[in-house]
């Protein structure tokens, strides 16, 4: 997981404490910061998310590219065998 899924989940609960805070005591500008917090920390949050989809994203191409190597690797080898063996493929 992504630090700024994790810093922007945090600057969200502070955001809405905040914002609740600000509702209780009648003190628009905490109430108006608080909805600031929760909205910065929704956006890193999201942000967040997006990073961990792209690292997943590459780290299964990765592994495809690492296996579609590996097949033809694997083909050659049996293809220089067939010749060696006096396989005539034609």
């Amino acid at each position: 997981m992504d630090k700024d899924r994790v810093e922007g989940a945090a600057k969200q609960v502070k955001g809405t404490i905040k914002e609740t805070v600000g509702k209780v005591t009648g003190d628009s500008k905490t109430q108006a910061e608080g909805a600031a917090d929760k909205a910065e920390g929704k956006v890193q949050n999201t942000i967040g998310g997006i990073k961990d989809k792209a690292r997943e994203l590459l780290d299964r191409r990765q592994v495809n590219c690492r296996g579609i190597s590996n097949s033809r690797a694997l083909a050659t080898a049996g293809a220089f065998h067939l010749e060696r063996s006096g396989f005539d493929r034609r």
